[in-house]
């Protein structure tokens, strides 16, 4: 208002001198001016009369009569243009109201900063309080791309932003794509993003460009500016095949590098791929290509056939047994070496290189059996022997047999020398028929006779077992428990009994749904009291309480078939040993079956059977047999010194 009144004063005072009415001495007013206020009314009138008179007045100009018509024109348009003026100098300076911004991302929850100040909001959110005018609104959020747009804000309205993030590429450079990394040794990952890291944030908002008071009109929450996420930090996995394996780091520092152990144990491979991964958004990543893991060491793969057996390092024992593999084992030569009981061992030198496998493949052979002794011929004297049926050890490797036709037991030595034998005659007709023979562990001798169907004793005291139960007690087997186990021939069933006759268990089925017995004949019971059983052409085996476990053979002559197994023997080792009756010949087995050797063909000569029945083995593991056709003991050993070969190979340490 100050300004549009001097406008006025200035255009009145104007306009007057223009009219060629100088100022007065009196506080500025003209002559006229004052003697008009003198003046009554009456004077006043007249003067106007005297005044409207024009062509009276002779020394009146028509140029000064031409100024007094324009003087008041002049001062209704200086007032106009000043008045205009004013209101459009109020108009410019007027302030317009503030807007609001409302913004949305996709993904959502990126953080959002207005003119580089940080509003403390994420999206979707709207900007209350906007001042009007143009703004920039930036869109952050880890494992994207910064978003950056120009907004102008109007008065009492809202601006819209709606962004589609572009996620941040990672790019990884190492491990280069066929890179060979060593187990154990250190090796920097690599990698880069797009996301720019040169954006640097004010660090007040006196520094975003706006006055004290337009500052003071922001929200409160504009208090930090505006900082890049870019991606802040990673984590880095290991892959093999398409798997993660290993997790090498997590939440780590977006520093580009990362130095990395290979563990001593990782597997071996050509496989393997590095991930990176921002740790705020795991569906963000890049991946190395394919390099390899090897060593700095060398492995050795060992196999055999037959599996388990004992492996040995350059004298020391490994504790592994084959099938197995000996990891990060120094290059250069090595002693190997291979056993597993009754098999031939294999020793020999192996090379080892740095990154490769060395692949042994061993072929044990099993121990061959020679003959250590033999005696007995046919006919009746001592040490003879007509028909022999079983044989049985005591503790101090004493032999004894059943010498079925000439109605006796015979007693020898481990190396064949007679010592004495029992013989009960019945009547004048009715002799003594022995079958079966076995020892429990306090050397007690039961002895089956078939003719008057019970077991006989002795040596512990004299007695009778089964009477009345048996009909043709074949086979028997006393335990280191002193009890005895009998199969009877006719009746087909297995009996169990104490040392003093009594009856404990009886089953008389194969179990399994096998059916039951068709005529056992041999009986064994190894060192954890399970029941070995000659019936048909398999070998049974039972628990101790006639629980089916396994049985294995059939009809033929291959390997670990029968024609007609007739005796059992158990050696503490797990080995079993079979007499196959009508094949002439000795199988041997694991404990669950599996067959391991064979030696023997029909004959009269040295090794040879003429169908070998009864069958028993010592804690040496030389091994007694029946030669019944042939009237005769033969006794073997197994001949350790038989070799066994081995095939080496080497690859290369790679899955």
């Amino acid at each position: 208002m100050r300004l549009i009144t001097v406008v006025l004063i200035f255009a009145f005072g104007w306009t007057t001198t223009v009219a060629g009415q100088a100022p007065g001495p009196s506080g500025g007013k003209s002559a006229n001016e004052e003697k008009a206020q003198a003046l009554t009314s009456t004077d006043k009138d007249k003067a106007k009369e005297d005044e409207m008179k024009p062509m009276a007045m002779a020394g009146k100009s028509a140029k000064e009569s031409g100024a007094k018509k324009k003087f008041p024109w002049l001062i209704v348009a200086g007032a106009v243009v000043v008045v205009g003026g004013a209101v459009a100098i109020w108009l410019l300076t007027k302030k317009e109201k503030p807007g609001s911004i409302a913004v949305a991302s996709n993904p959502a929850e990126a953080k959002v900063y207005l003119d580089e100040a940080d509003t403390g909001k994420i999206t979707p959110c709207t900007l209350d309080n906007v001042p009007a005018g143009n703004h920039t609104v930036k869109l952050m959020k880890e494992g994207y791309r910064d978003f950056e747009q120009s907004v102008t804000v109007r008065g009492k309205q809202t601006a819209n932003v709606n962004a589609n993030l572009i996620p941040n590429v990672i790019t990884v450079t190492s491990p280069s794509s066929g890179a060979s990394w060593q187990r154990g040794s250190a090796y920097d990952i690599a990698w880069t993003t797009d996301a720019s890291l040169s954006f640097q944030a004010r660090t007040s908002r006196e520094s975003a460009g706006f006055s004290a008071p337009e500052r003071s009109s922001f929200p409160a929450e504009l208090t930090s500016l505006a900082r890049n996420l870019a991606i802040t930090s990673v984590n880095i996995d290991l892959y093999k095949a398409g798997a993660k394996v290993l997790t090498i780091a997590s939440d780590s520092a977006n520093d580009a590098t990362e130095r990395w152990t290979v563990p001593a144990g990782q597997a071996i491979g050509s496989d393997y791929k590095i991930r990176i991964l921002c740790s705020a958004e795991a569906s963000i990543y890049g991946e190395s290509g394919s390099f390899a893991i090897t060593s700095q060491y060398g492995d050795i793969a060992i196999t055999s056939e037959p599996d388990h057996a004992n492996v040995t390092l350059d004298g020391v024992a490994t504790g592994l047994r084959t099938n197995c593999t000996i990891a990060n084992v120094t290059p250069g030569t090595h002693s190997l070496r291979l056993d597993l009981e009754i098999y031939g061992k294999w020793q020999g030198n192996i090379q080892v290189y740095t990154g490769q496998t060395t692949n042994v493949n061993v072929y044990l052979i099993p121990y061959t059996y020679e003959l250590v002794t033999k005696w007995g011929s046919l006919g009746s004297a001592n040490g003879q022997f007509n028909n022999p049926q079983y044989v049985a050890l005591n503790s101090s490797n004493e032999v004894y047999v059943t010498d079925q036709g000439n109605y006796r037991i015979q007693k020898f030595t481990s190396d064949g020398t007679y010592l004495w034998n029992w013989r009960q005659f019945w009547d004048y007709t009715d002799y003594f028929k022995a079958t079966g023979v076995g020892v429990d562990g306090a050397n007690t001798v039961y002895a089956g006779d078939s003719w008057h169907d019970f077991i006989v004793t002795f040596g512990g005291g004299s007695g009778y077992i089964g009477s009345g139960q048996l009909e043709t007690p074949e086979g028997i087997a006393g335990t280191a428990a002193n009890e005895i186990y009998v199969a009877d021939l006719d009746i087909r069933k297995i009996f169990k009994y104490s040392s003093t006759g009594t009856l404990l268990a009886t089953w008389d089925n194969r179990g399994s749904g096998n059916g039951p017995f068709g005529g056992p004949y041999g009986v064994a019971v190894d060192s954890s009291e399970n029941v070995y059983i000659c019936d048909g052409n398999y070998v049974w085996k039972f628990s101790s309480n006639g629980s089916h476990l396994l049985h294995w053979g059939g009809q033929g002559s291959g390997n670990g078939q029968f024609n007609l197994p007739m005796g059992v023997a158990c050696h503490s080792s797990g080995v079993v040993y079979v007499t196959d009756y009508f094949n002439h010949r000795i199988q041997k087995f694991t404990d669950v079956g599996t067959y391991i050797t064979q030696w023997g063909s029909q004959g009269s000569g040295d090794g040879q059977f003429n169908n070998p029945k009864g069958i028993a083995v010592d804690s040496s593991e030389n091994v007694y047999v029946v030669d019944k056709g042939n009237n005769r003991i033969q006794k073997f050993r197994m001949n350790t010194s038989a070799p066994s070969s081995a095939q080496i190979s080497y690859t290369r340490k790679l899955d």
